[in-house]
């Protein structure tokens, strides 16, 4: 049976974890609206941009998608006959998967200021006819990391408080919701399992409704004349 030093171990766990390179955490304590941008800051952060960058943040606003199923998708998976993009697969450490969940795999409506991020994209790599981003090497981007940093340098530029990527999928959540679209088209534009999900993550972002006048309970006992 083998012996080990604690000591040892302690220390080599020290070690590498001094040496770990780790993208900036954004504390759970952040009120998740701030993680939002408001129309007027995308406006600045897709003007202060070009080519697949820009494409990239502009689909990322209008669709909802999570990058990784962004950076996954190939031409073949837009449609814009029928105005639909599919989502099927995503890329996560390098790799192509099937997305986690069977409600992720999904056909979404192609909004049409989406649509014009995708027809700039088209020509950017659309000759290639493989996967709608691509990096300096023509290959599709194994990670995000390139366009977290590039958005980090955008927000800083214009004076934007600092938000992960994933913001952008916040933002599309609030700008549906805030606005009165179905939640159920949300829910499913965004890939949740249950509109429950998108409830407990989003209810935030709705707004608050008047106090609803039920008729004909207060007629009915407004005199106190009947009991329930």
């Amino acid at each position: 049976r083998e012996v080990f030093d604690l000591a040892i171990i302690g220390e080599f766990i020290a070690i590498n974890q001094i040496t770990m390179v780790r993208m900036p955490k954004f504390k759970n304590s952040v009120d998740k609206k701030q993680l939002a941008c408001t129309l007027d800051e995308i406006d600045l952060i897709l003007a202060d941009t070009k080519g697949q960058l820009r494409n990239f943040l502009g689909l990322s606003f209008f669709t909802g998608a999570r990058s990784g199923e962004l950076l996954a998708l190939k031409w073949e998976d837009i449609d814009f006959e029928t105005e639909t993009i599919s989502i099927n697969k995503t890329i996560a450490s390098g790799l192509i998967n099937s997305p986690k969940t069977q409600s992720s795999l999904r056909d979404i409506e192609m909004l049409e200021q989406a649509k014009v991020y995708l027809k700039l994209q088209r020509l950017e790599t659309g000759l290639n006819d493989s996967y709608v981003f691509l990096n300096a090497k023509g290959l599709y981007n194994g990670s995000n990391t390139y366009y977290y940093k590039q958005f980090q340098k955008v927000l800083e530029r214009n004076g934007i408080t600092a938000k992960p990527l994933h913001c952008t999928r916040h933002t599309f959540a609030s700008m549906m919701l805030n606005n009165g679209i179905d939640t159920m088209w949300v829910s499913h534009t965004l890939g949740h399992e249950s509109v429950n999900v998108t409830l407990n993550v989003y209810a935030h972002f709705m707004p608050k409704k008047e106090k609803m006048s039920i008729g004909f309970l207060e007629k009915r006992y407004k005199n106190g004349t009947n009991i329930i």
